[in-house]
C-alpha cells in the first residue's frame, strides 16, 4: 500500500520485549497440584496476554521464589534480555515482599505507593536504564495497575 503512494521507506519501532514473572514461594504452575496455602499462577499470563494487546511482546520469565538471591538472578535476567520487566506479587508490606527493597538497592524507585483501590501497593523504578513494573500479587489489583501504568508505557515504548 505505501509504494502506490510512492514511499519506499518508512520509520517503524520494534515492539518492546517485557519480561513476565511471578513472584512468592505460594505460587506453583498451573499444571501442579498446590499444597495447602499454595495457588496456580494466573496473573503471569494474564500479564503476558496484555503486553500483547498493549503492542509488545511477552517473554516468560517463570516463577521466582521469596529469596533475595533467586529473586536478583531473576531479575537480572530478565534486564539482560528485555526492555522492561514486569512482575506480579512481592510489592506490599509482608516480611517476604522482597522486589521493592531490593529495586531500591538495584536502581531508582520512583513510586511505591498509589492513592488508588485495587492497585495501592504497585511499584515502578528503572533499573539499568530499563522500566520495571512490579504488579500487586492480587489477580485484580494487578490487571487494575496493568491498565493504569504499564499500558500507557508500552503504547509509548513502541511508539
Amino acid at each position: 500500500m505505501l509504494a502506490t503512494v510512492g514511499r519506499t521507506r518508512v520509520r517503524v519501532h520494534p515492539r518492546p520485549r517485557v519480561g513476565v514473572m511471578s513472584t512468592g514461594d505460594e505460587i506453583v504452575e498451573p499444571d501442579q497440584h498446590p499444597a495447602p496455602g499454595q495457588i496456580r499462577d494466573s496473573n503471569r499470563f494474564s500479564l503476558m496476554a496484555a503486553v500483547v494487546e498493549a503492542g509488545g511482546e511477552p517473554v516468560d520469565l517463570g516463577l521466582a521464589p521469596d529469596t533475595r538471591a533467586a529473586l536478583e538472578a531473576f531479575i537480572s535476567a530478565g534486564l539482560e534480555t528485555n526492555d522492561a520487566v514486569l512482575t506480579s506479587g512481592g510489592v506490599s508490606m509482608g516480611e517476604l515482599d522482597l522486589v521493592k527493597p531490593l529495586l531500591e538497592e538495584l536502581g531508582t524507585v520512583h513510586f511505591g505507593r498509589v492513592y488508588t483501590k485495587p492497585g495501592k501497593p504497585v511499584t515502578f523504578a528503572t533499573v539499568q536504564g530499563k522500566p520495571f513494573f512490579a504488579m500487586p500479587g492480587f489477580p485484580v489489583s494487578s490487571l487494575v495497575s496493568f491498565e493504569i501504568f504499564v499500558r500507557p508505557a508500552l503504547r509509548l515504548m513502541a511508539g
